[in-house]
């Protein structure tokens, strides 16, 4: 079973299909609706239990979905929904990653609606902390002109001092370290991520195709003066590293895709690449290359965040293979959407930071377990929870030193947050974590931290001054349950990018004369 859960991802809402994994057709005579759920969702993904939803959001949104999985069309829809499910199963069927038969009886499927429509929780009480607005650490610029907020993708460039953008309408602009815009060129379709390569004074880019839900191969690769990828299904971020040792720049890519997706490596092989398969499903959000078991060869992190939802390491071995192994699993309503790996608690073991909070999906109520966690390395590359900080809708977070007192701090931020309906109240779009050691962090922003709808974000030295600068992106999207009052004023603002640059050295600066 799986709820069909959205992401955030390289700066996109992307509606995620359903698992393509199928259940098996064997179930025990008589099983109660508890057993045919943990048989058939959990031969997909992890059990997901009945207090994770609303009846209602059971029932209406995500049932109906369990139903195509299990060869069924729910009845629980209406006719034009019915109709509607009819023909993506029979598309699903012909692509293979549907079942041509029900795996259910009608009598069976009613067992396991049943019982989560009545184990299920009237609604989830969701609250969350109110950061202190005394950020002074960060200095807010905008762009000298008004950028719209359309972006799907920042990156800073420490080596150039640049900031490149790209938006969902297929440019890509470039700022100097004062935000005035120093190149623009339009490309065919959304830049999703973008990555110097090794050596040189070049990107790659990577460009989404087709920003909805598809399963179409429009996207691209593209890589400057050689032949890049152009047969990619919703690409969302790139990472570059030397897979096999050769000397040579490779490449992985998260191809979330829709029903059908991967993470790919292309090894550079003579003047062409070779495509490594590392996982043959959909939801690849972010990949990461380091060599975590120090054995040499690098490996690759990955946050799949979708049905299955995972963090897994493709262990690197000399033959050119990739062992897989889960560390940490995740119900498939989680809203999986952000991975960064940093030594969190200073004892020389690289942790995992993860966010969750994608909400663009069958399951749109706003869930108390979103938000920013912390999981410690064992040191056998095991993990467990050791800090949670609530966070309705977190799409992202990077770890840095950026008060350079020795320690690593967090920033968030949030697409999906608890939003006031008459905005009375600022929504928690963004959040700074000081680190105090001891996995101790004082939450903090600054009053207009909601000025944007910040989807994309990034952190480097973008002024060469020695700490290190935020830069986020806004992408004002007209989504069906955002309050009126919330879409015109990110409608109305001129805040499509904004810089945050870092204070820290000129404070230190002031105090040295």
């Amino acid at each position: 079973m799986k709820n069909g859960l959205g992401l955030l991802a390289g700066g996109i809402i992307l509606i995620s299909a359903l698992s393509i994994g199928l259940p098996m057709a064997c179930k025990p005579a008589e099983a109660t609706g508890q057993q045919l759920a943990e048989q058939h969702c959990g031969n997909c993904h992890q059990y997901p239990q009945p207090a994770l939803l609303p009846k209602k959001t059971w029932l209406h949104g995500v049932l109906p979905q369990m139903a195509l999985r299990l060869g069924l069309v729910g009845d629980t829809l209406a006719l034009a929904q019915q109709i509607s499910q009819q023909e993506e199963r029979e598309r699903g069927v012909q692509q293979g990653y549907l079942p041509a038969q029900p795996l259910l009886t009608p009598d069976e499927w009613k067992r396991l609606v049943d019982f989560y429509v009545d184990k299920a929780p009237d609604s989830l009480a969701v609250t969350e902390p109110a950061p202190t607005p005394s950020l002074t650490l960060f200095k807010p610029i905008t762009p000298t002109k008004p950028l719209a907020a359309l972006s799907t993708c920042v990156r800073i460039d420490p080596v150039a001092h640049r900031v490149i953008v790209g938006d969902q309408m297929g440019a890509i602009q470039t700022f100097d370290a004062h935000l005035q815009r120093t190149d623009s060129v339009r490309v065919v379709s959304p830049l999703t991520d973008v990555v110097r390569v090794p050596g040189q004074n070049t990107y790659a880019r990577l460009l989404v195709g087709i920003m909805n839900p598809n399963d179409r191969k429009t996207g691209e690769l593209r890589l400057p003066g050689e032949k890049g990828v152009d047969t990619l299904r919703r690409p969302v971020q790139l990472a570059v590293g030397d897979l096999n040792r050769d000397g040579k720049a490779d490449w992985v890519v998260c191809e979330f895709g829709h029903n059908v997706g991967q993470l790919s490596a292309f090894i550079k092989t003579g003047n062409t690449y070779l495509e490594t398969i590392l996982d043959p499903t959909p939801g690849a959000r972010r990949a990461i290359i380091q060599d975590v078991n120090a054995d040499g060869w690098p490996d690759v992190v990955a946050l799949l965040a979708q049905g299955d939802e995972q963090v897994a390491v493709y262990y690197g071995q000399p033959d050119g293979k990739f062992l897989k192994k889960t560390v940490l699993r995740f119900p498939p309503a989680n809203g999986s959407s952000y991975l960064e790996l940093a030594d969190m608690n200073r004892d020389g073991k690289v942790d995992i930071v993860y966010t969750n909070g994608d909400n663009a999906d069958y399951s749109q109520v706003y869930k108390p377990y979103h938000g920013v966690h912390i999981f410690l390395n064992d040191g056998t590359f095991g993990f467990k929870k050791a800090w949670t900080y609530a966070m309705p809708g977190a799409g992202q977070v990077l770890a840095r030193d950026f008060d350079q007192d020795g320690d690593l701090d967090l920033v968030a931020i949030s697409f999906f947050p608890l939003l006031d309906p008459n905005r009375q109240r600022p929504a928690q779009l963004f959040v700074y974590f000081e680190n105090q050691g001891n996995l101790r962090f004082q939450a903090r922003t600054w009053r207009g931290a909601d000025v944007g709808r910040w989807l994309v974000m990034d952190a480097a030295d973008l002024d060469g001054d020695g700490d290190e600068d935020i830069v986020l992106g806004s992408n004002f999207r007209s989504l069906s349950n955002t309050p009126a009052a919330w879409r015109q004023y990110w409608h109305d603002s001129p805040s499509g990018l904004l810089l945050l640059e870092n204070q820290v050295r000129s404070a230190k600066a002031v105090a040295t004369n």
